[in-house]
């Protein structure tokens, strides 16, 4: 539900920063496994699918510094337009007044 929310605060001109924490990392590797490339309805698109499509609207898409690391693999290994988070850069984000923090 937080891409397609997001996807609607893209769409209502709003700015989208996404941080993919743990096991929503894997929405952003290439080789991501079948459970975020699996169809969901009522539009048929996956998890991967919806991120994708924020990345085109203009949406960042980031994956926790902690993430790569601990998962075994190398920022090559992401989708384009997808980059590891740098910590300060999130915390000044998070903590601008202008920012809503949303967590799913």
């Amino acid at each position: 539900m937080g891409m397609v929310l997001s996807s609607q605060a893209l769409k209502q001109g709003a700015e989208v920063n996404i941080l993919l924490c743990g096991q929503a990392g894997d929405i952003a590797l290439i080789d991501a496994p079948q459970s975020v490339l699996t169809q969901l309805k009522p539009k048929n698109m996956s998890p991967q699918s919806l991120m994708k499509n924020i990345i085109k609207m203009g949406g960042t898409v980031q994956v926790c510094a902690l993430y790569l690391p601990n998962k075994g693999v190398k920022k090559t290994d992401l989708i384009e337009g997808i980059t590891p988070a740098l910590p300060p850069h999130i915390a000044k984000k998070m903590l601008d007044a202008e920012t809503k923090v949303i967590s799913f």
